[in-house]
């Protein structure tokens, strides 16, 4: 059935118009297998990252050429060519799985099903220069599968990052969801709900939210978020909650030093 489904992986570099160039092939070694290396003919590395649109499809299939010497024992982060993208392999879910990262918005996922690499799902953006440089496994849904978060390697001044979910199916097969944008999301496990939690500093909004799953969407039926009146010098947190399918404001409270905010629905993350 998996045979079927999938496609083969120049078909699918065709799809997402990846195409095969006839410029002199990429050259990738592997140093004792842990730490990953690129060299190029005749191109810098000032030279690289502005063209790393042209070279990126040679890098995805030189690492799936090369993925029988990764090992899949225990996660695995590898950063190529000073840093200019970043590998993440591991058995997730028992199947073989592998991350490639260009920026955060040009991540590519592979899962190896009946000893063939396929490509699953991917973020096929233009290539920036904010590299998704951490990778982390966590149950986001309690179906006891391990889904995988891409975080932003450049954080804000007030430790926010963007956030990318690679959500998995019943199949135990990734897919990026690009409707779920929170910052620091994570399961809470015993009370069957997802919170997140964003700082953005004095002036602009602190939030807090909370989400439930709902066919396969997050859904958010409570939060509360500070707010400063320019006017008074205050600070003041607002909280809100889901009263017939509107998220409705049911209480303003003066907030000095954040005191009333810290203690609201969960304590902070971070």
């Amino acid at each position: 059935m998996l045979n079927n489904f999938y496609v083969t992986l120049s078909s699918i570099f065709l799809l997402l118009g990846i195409s095969i160039s006839t410029h002199k092939p990429l050259k990738c070694y592997s140093d004792s297998l842990k730490i990953y290396k690129t060299k190029f003919d005749s191109l810098s590395n000032d030279d690289f990252y502005p063209n790393i649109d042209y070279y990126k499809h040679d890098i995805l299939l030189d690492i799936i050429e090369k993925s029988n010497n990764f090992s899949f024992d225990s996660s695995k982060t590898i950063k190529g060519f000073e840093d200019r993208f970043v590998i993440y392999s591991n058995n997730i879910n028992k199947i073989k799985t592998i991350f490639v990262s260009f920026s955060y918005n040009s991540i590519y996922c592979f899962q190896n099903f009946d000893n063939k690499w396929n490509i699953i799902d991917s973020m096929n953006g233009k290539v920036e220069t904010q590299i998704a440089y951490s990778f982390h496994e966590e149950d986001i849904n309690g179906d006891d599968l391990m889904d995988v978060f891409c975080v932003n390697g450049l954080r804000t001044f007030h430790g926010n990052a963007k956030t990318i979910l690679f959500k998995s199916d019943s199949k135990e097969i990734f897919h990026y969801r690009n409707d779920i944008k929170e910052y620091h999301l994570k399961y809470d496990k015993e009370n069957n709900r997802v919170i997140s939690d964003e700082r953005f500093g004095s002036v602009n909004p602190e939030i807090k939210r909370i989400f439930i799953w709902q066919n396969d969407s997050l859904k958010l039926i409570e939060k509360v978020e500070t707010e400063f009146d320019y006017n008074l010098k205050e600070n003041y947190t607002k909280h809100y909650k889901l009263l017939n399918d509107s998220l409705i404001l049911i209480k303003k409270e003066k907030d000095i030093n954040y005191k009333i905010f810290n203690k609201s629905l969960f304590e902070s993350q971070r």
